[in-house]
């Protein structure tokens, strides 16, 4: 269990620089905007947004995935009961 909490905690190493350097990009572009000279960077902006909340998301799904190993759980999908709805 130490061994893959290890290598979770470097993919969000990995990430988090990425995430950085993401952030610093798109910071770049809104800087560089000039309405007066018709320059925009929507694009550009959009997809480093969109960039930036996917390497959240990484960075989330494996805090969450450390946490539930340090806590014991694994990641077997919940069974649903066999009536259909529980309600």
């Amino acid at each position: 269990m130490c061994a893959e909490i290890a290598i979770l905690e470097a993919e969000i190493a990995g990430f988090e620089r990425e995430l950085e350097d993401c952030r610093k990009r798109e910071q770049d572009f809104r800087r560089r905007e000039d309405p007066a000279q018709d320059l925009f960077f929507a694009s550009e902006i959009f997809e480093l947004t969109r960039e930036r909340l996917r390497l959240e998301v990484e960075i989330d799904l494996r805090r969450k995935k450390i946490r539930r190993r340090r806590l014991g759980y694994g990641d077997a999908p919940a069974v649903a009961p066999s009536g259909g709805f529980p309600f």
